[in-house]
């Protein structure tokens, strides 16, 4: 038997839960209450974003060697990457690090008010390509293809397609000159970005943001998802 669920009327209870009158509980002060929560969350309303010195002086200090690093490896294997024969492990590797150098920046967002937005999109391609070449190297290790030829050649030449793509993406977005923007811009739009004060608020911000670096480090340095 299929039953309809639907919205509680206001001011009634739910059968089995406690309503008006018959011991709900109070929304704790400093939070919303659930249904004001989930009216935010389906809205896409998200919190005023709080930009303190500290932040923007940590965002132009930590950011740009960030992305110099991160640039140098796609940089690397944009140049040696061969379209036939690749190291297919270093591109899975650097798709976990551009997945992650994405989300950093997404993290920092509000401290360039927008500027980030063109660099925050080409990350996302770089993501995306490098996903569907994993995605074509891992069915081509399946015991269920290794007797389906023409399976394989087409995943093979998919992978090809989009090797050529990651280059032509690389050569477009991130070539020499456009390297040296993204980190000029990193370092020099933070600190020209106005300053918001609000000192219990900015605490918290800091402690995510500075989480966030270090997640993007790890991800730099290290192979882990």
């Amino acid at each position: 038997m299929r039953y309809r669920v639907g919205p509680v009327a206001e001011g009634r209870s739910a059968p089995g839960q406690p309503g008006v009158g018959q011991g709900a509980e109070e929304t704790p002060r400093g939070q919303r209450p659930p249904r004001q929560a989930a009216l935010q969350r389906s809205s896409g309303l998200k919190p005023r974003p709080v930009i303190t010195e500290a932040v923007r002086a940590h965002a132009a200090r930590e950011l740009p060697e960030l992305a110099r690093r991160y640039l140098k490896i796609g940089r690397r294997l944009a140049l040696e990457t061969g379209l036939v024969k690749a190291d297919w492990a270093a591109l899975h590797k650097f798709r976990i690090r551009s997945k992650r150098m994405r989300y950093t920046l997404e993290l920092f967002e509000p401290v360039y008010g927008g500027g980030l937005s063109r660099l925050l999109s080409s990350l996302k391609r770089v993501q995306d390509v490098l996903g569907e070449i994993n995605d074509c190297q891992t069915v081509l290790h399946m015991k269920a293809i290794r007797s389906e030829k023409r399976v394989q050649s087409w995943l093979k030449e998919r992978r090809t397609r989009l090797l050529a793509e990651f280059h032509r993406i690389w050569q477009q977005d991130f070539n020499d000159e456009a390297a040296s923007n993204w980190v000029a811009l990193l370092r020099d739009q933070a600190a020209a970005r106005p300053v918001v004060v609000d000192a219990e608020s900015a605490a918290k911000t800091a402690e995510g943001i500075g989480s966030g670096a270090h997640v993007a480090e790890a991800g730099t340095n290290g192979n882990k998802k």
